[in-house]
C-alpha cells in the first residue's frame, strides 16, 4: 500500500489531498481519497506511515502554529482518527514538512524554513518525545439508554418504577436515563398496582454496561455547587488506560497534578474545570488530551 498527495485532475482551483492505493492480485487498485477526517479544503501533503501504521502528514489548514504544520493521526478499526498537531519544537511559526519518524533511533527528521536555518528549507532532527496536544473538548453529556418493561395488555394497570443504579430514578413502562460516567450499573424495576397501591415484591434486575471510548477521560464532579463550597474533582479513565501525568486547571487559577483534588469555589457563575492527561503511545510520542466541564456556582443569597 502507498500513500501520496495530489490535486484533483482538471480542477485549477483544487488543493492537495491525500490518497491511498493498494497492491492486490499483482496490480494496483484505483487511488482512494482519504475521508474528511484527514483531508480538508486546504492542502494536505507529505503522508507517511509509522511502524505502527499511524499516519503523519502536513497541512496548511487554520489552527496550526504556522504555515504548514505536521499532524499525527492514529489508525483505528474504521480508519484514521482525528489528526492532532504537534507542539513546538516539531511545529513552528514557519512551514514544517516531510516528517519521518525513525523508530529505532527514537528521533524524527523534518524539513522546515524556520528562521533558525541556513536558508530556504533545512533538515532538522527532532527528539521523538515531543508532544502532540489536542484541543480541549467539552465533556460528553453521557450515554443515554432507554429501557422498557414487558407489559401484559390484558393484565392489571401497573405503574413501573425504575432505579438506574447511579441515583437516577424513572417511572413508566418505558424510561430513558443518561449515565454521566462509565461503569456496570444495576438497574431495578418494580411494579405498583394502580388500583391498590401495592408494590409487587418481585423485582426485575438488569445490568447495563456503559462504555466510553477507550482511553477517554471523564471529570467526575457535580454540575452545580454553592458559593464557598469545596468540591472533590476526580478523573475517571475509560478501560483504566494508563495515564502518566494529570494536570488540573480552573479558571479561578487553582491547579493540581494529582488524579483527584479538592477545589474551592469562591466566585459565583460558571467555572470551567480543565483536565489534561498525558501518555506515551507505542510510537514513543507523548499524547496530551484535554477535557473540560463547566460547574455552575450558585450564590444562595441571590436565589
Amino acid at each position: 500500500m502507498i500513500f501520496f498527495s495530489a490535486k484533483k485532475a482538471g480542477d485549477a482551483g483544487a488543493t492537495y489531498d491525500i490518497y491511498r492505493q493498494r497492491y492486490t492480485d499483482g496490480q494496483w487498485t484505483l487511488p482512494e481519497v482519504l475521508g474528511p477526517a484527514i483531508n480538508t479544503e486546504f492542502n494536505e501533503v507529505d503522508p507517511k506511515l509509522t511502524v505502527k501504521g499511524d499516519l503523519t502528514f502536513s497541512s496548511d489548514k487554520p489552527g496550526g502554529l504556522g504555515g504548514f504544520d505536521i499532524y499525527y493521526s492514529e489508525k483505528g478499526d474504521t480508519g484514521f482518527g482525528l489528526p492532532l498537531g504537534f507542539c513546538a519544537p516539531v511545529n513552528s511559526s514557519a512551514n514544517d514538512r516531510h516528517f519521518t519518524l525513525i523508530q529505532k533511533q527514537r528521533f524524527a527528521l523534518l524539513s522546515s524554513d524556520r528562521e533558525a536555518g541556513l536558508g530556504g528549507f533545512d533538515i532538522y532532527s527532532i527528539d521523538v518525545y515531543a508532544e502532540i496536544r489536542s484541543e480541549c473538548v467539552e465533556q460528553t453529556k453521557g450515554v443515554t439508554v432507554t429501557i422498557r418493561a414487558q407489559v401484559d395488555p390484558n393484565g392489571e394497570p401497573l405503574i413501573y418504577h425504575w432505579d438506574f443504579g447511579d441515583g437516577g430514578k424513572g417511572e413508566g413502562s418505558e424510561a430513558s436515563h443518561t449515565y454521566r460516567l462509565p461503569g456496570n450499573y444495576r438497574v431495578v424495576m418494580s411494579a405498583e398496582d394502580v388500583a391498590t397501591g401495592l408494590i409487587y415484591p418481585e423485582e426485575t434486575v438488569n445490568y447495563i454496561p456503559i462504555n466510553f471510548k477507550s482511553g477517554s477521560t471523564v471529570i467526575n464532579c457535580p454540575p452545580e455547587t454553592t458559593l464557598g463550597s469545596i468540591v472533590e474533582l476526580t478523573s475517571i479513565v475509560a478501560d483504566d488506560a494508563p495515564v502518566e501525568e494529570y494536570q488540573w486547571s480552573l479558571n479561578n487559577n487553582q491547579t493540581s497534578n494529582t488524579k483527584s483534588f479538592k477545589a474551592d469555589f469562591l466566585s459565583p457563575g460558571d467555572q470551567v474545570v480543565k483536565l489534561y492527561t498525558s501518555s506515551t503511545n507505542s510510537d514513543g510520542i507523548k499524547v496530551v488530551s484535554c477535557v473540560q466541564k463547566t460547574i455552575n456556582v450558585v450564590d444562595p443569597l441571590k436565589k
